[in-house]
């Protein structure tokens, strides 16, 4: 089943091709007994050995295809020489499956998990580099700094006159978001006068 093929549970010595269709692969990851297909469109399909959830596809039941069930699109997976697995999703949170018994998922707690489960880190992160094994899971991250302005100063003088005309009013970035930060909303605010 890990070859995400009914092979009739014969084993297999020479190249197989996988069928996938029309969908475009993007990358593929092996881990101990199960298998992991990211398409282009931010879909997975995984197979082989699930006896921990390692698939996500809310099972624990083995299988040569299934979808795993994320809320967003994939953009990468993760692997290791366990029944874990990893992904990140476009918004860049990361998703862990399958066995935890040592917390290595960083779920917050031990239960093995049959769906992808978000991990939550201290704060809002942009994970950069990750790693998972047997019994733990590393990674280095930035954390993320959102925009912050100041006030709002006082609505500048009318442009003109008489009718027609318009104010402004103004506020300043005291600190500039970095790339996994929420953006500066409009610093300036124009009104008719």
């Amino acid at each position: 089943g890990q070859l995400c093929a009914d092979t009739g549970g014969e084993g297999v010595s020479t190249p197989t091709a996988v069928n996938v269709g029309q969908r475009v692969v993007s990358s593929f990851v092996a881990i101990k007994e199960s298998s992991f297909i990211l398409y282009e469109d931010g879909t997975v399909s995984g197979c082989g050995r699930n006896n921990f959830g390692q698939l996500g596809d809310g099972t624990v039941t083995d299988t040569s295809i299934t979808s795993t069930k994320l809320d967003d699109r994939a953009v990468r997976l993760f692997g290791g020489p366990s029944a874990q697995s990893v992904f990140m999703t476009e918004d860049k949170s990361v998703w862990g499956a399958g066995l935890n018994d040592k917390g290595q998922l960083g779920v917050g707690n031990i239960q093995n998990r049959n769906l992808p489960t978000r991990v939550k880190f201290d704060g809002p992160t942009q994970i950069d580099l990750l790693s998972i094994s047997g019994d733990h899971s590393i990674s280095v991250g930035t954390a993320c700094v959102d925009c912050q302005l100041s006030d709002w100063s006082s609505f500048g003088p009318c442009s003109v006159d008489c009718g027609g005309g318009t104010k402004t009013r103004t506020r300043a970035i005291e600190q500039a978001p970095n790339s996994c930060g929420k953006p500066c909303s409009a610093l300036e605010e124009v009104q008719d006068c």
